[in-house]
């Protein structure tokens, strides 16, 4: 019953922020249109941002799972994408608003964590430092991030699955190649193999 709840009261705030700015819904909206007093309310979350983020979390599990999507950075950012489309009407109400610096920095965490994963495993015969390999994450990171925004910025008016396909040509095989290039200008690869691509990516 408690775990319902939880999942009632998430469904029924992005059914609000389908036709609702996120600045104009508080939560005692919330709490009205689910029938729920305030003390059920803050057994599932401190507030609203907490929601929020909760909803933000769960979806991305939906789209993404860091134990299979390590391969294709490409595969990865489209089903991103794939979650942002399938929620448009709830992020154009979330973009902007009083969250949006703050939502901004916590989305950039967790895309942060899903790029150096994928860094991790592309390089994982480099046998490279932990911070070479945050580094050439942290490239990967921004570029994406500073994409994503764009996108939304944008109100997800663009094919940007087909723009991902183009750019993909230039950036195949890629990340191990900057990695190789990376540790070796840091001297702790040799040159030897440089332009060598691992047999298993």
């Amino acid at each position: 019953m408690t775990h319902f709840t939880r999942e009632a009261i998430m469904e029924k705030f992005v059914e609000m922020l389908k036709t609702t700015p996120l600045d104009n819904i508080t939560v005692s909206d919330i709490i009205e249109v689910c029938g729920i007093s305030r003390s059920t309310f803050d057994y599932h979350f401190h507030d609203l941002y907490d929601l929020l983020w909760a909803w933000i979390e769960q979806e991305s599990a939906n789209y993404i799972d860091p134990s299979t999507d390590l391969d294709s950075w490409q595969d990865v950012f489209k089903r991103t994408l794939q979650g942002v489309e399938n929620n448009k009407e709830a992020i154009g109400h979330i973009f902007p608003s009083a969250y949006e610096e703050r939502l901004s920095w916590d989305f950039f965490a967790l895309l942060a964590q899903r790029i150096y994963e994928i860094v991790c495993w592309q390089g994982r015969d480099l046998n490279m430092s932990d911070k070479l390999t945050r580094e050439v994450a942290a490239f990967y990171r921004d570029m994406a991030f500073g994409f994503l925004l764009r996108y939304i910025q944008n109100r997800m008016n663009f094919d940007a699955k087909k723009y991902i396909d183009n750019m993909s040509v230039l950036f195949e095989d890629n990340i191990w190649c900057a990695l190789k290039k990376y540790a070796v200008a840091a001297g702790e690869e040799t040159e030897g193999n440089v332009t060598e691509k691992a047999s298993h990516i």
